[in-house]
């Protein structure tokens, strides 16, 4: 994780001799450009200037690394293409961090989207980056986690933006959650419904199932010892992915009713 001091060089680099700004961005531009590519608006998200935003964002835990280093990359690259940033010197500190975010492969950093409290396609597409760490240090049981929760974050999302009775969402179990989201988006009473397509979600829904009981029985919700079984890394891919894809279709029929 990058220090305090680390983070106040490289906003300092990219102040350009102007403290407290970034290159040449204006309070909206730089709102705009940091909610494009990290999906926050880092000034408004952390106050004060844009320096100072960007330094709490490169040191604030709750964002993975890879979205760190994708602001990096995409700030560095707009420096390159501009020739009034050619005489920036950049100090033995900058360039060591500009080795060490640059070591991940560009192409890959750039695509990544963002990490966020927000639901939406975005969000769900983005588990991917939110497990690679749990992945890399091998915590499978994390990445069960984490596709539960996703699924139970959309499925509450939709009851909670969508027309039926009050309901409070934190009293209901998983299974409920999906039985109550299904019908206010109407998947049960679509009568034409390809069977083929019911029989899709069908299995969507016992991935869905298979999850929960995965994680019931020996994620990091619960302690079970030696009763736990341990499941290897295509097999935490598999239940992440499915938790994708499933909560990807539900989303998508959210937004074709509103």
């Amino acid at each position: 994780m990058m220090t305090a001091e680390e983070a106040k060089q490289l906003a300092n680099y990219f102040s350009v001799g102007s403290a407290g700004y970034i290159l040449n961005f204006t309070n909206e531009t730089w709102d705009m450009f940091t909610k494009k590519i990290v999906g926050v608006e880092l000034q408004n998200h952390y106050g004060g200037s844009k320096g100072i935003s960007l330094q709490k964002f490169l040191v604030d835990d709750q964002f993975d690394d890879s979205l760190k280093n994708k602001l990096i990359h995409s700030l560095k690259g707009i420096m390159d293409q501009d020739k009034q940033y050619e005489s920036i010197e950049m100090n033995p500190i900058v360039q060591l961090l500009f080795e060490e975010a640059f070591k991940e492969d560009e192409s890959a950093v750039l695509i990544k989207t963002k990490f966020s409290s927000e639901i939406d396609l975005l969000y769900i597409r983005q588990l991917p980056v939110r497990i690679q760490t749990d992945i890399k240090n091998k915590d499978f049981d994390s990445v069960l986690t984490k596709a539960n929760t996703l699924i139970d974050e959309v499925l509450k999302f939709i009851i909670e933006h969508t027309e039926g009775s009050i309901a409070n969402t934190n009293l209901f179990k998983s299974k409920e959650l999906r039985k109550e989201a299904f019908e206010r988006l109407n998947i049960k009473t679509e009568t034409d419904m390809d069977n083929r397509i019911k029989a899709l979600i069908g299995a969507l829904n016992t991935l869905s199932d298979k999850i929960l009981e995965m994680r019931n029985s020996q994620g990091d919700a619960h302690a079970h010892g030696s009763r736990r079984i341990i499941i290897k890394e295509e097999e935490a891919i598999l239940a992440a992915n499915s938790s994708l894809i499933l909560c990807e279709y539900l989303f998508t029929k959210y937004k074709m009713l509103n």
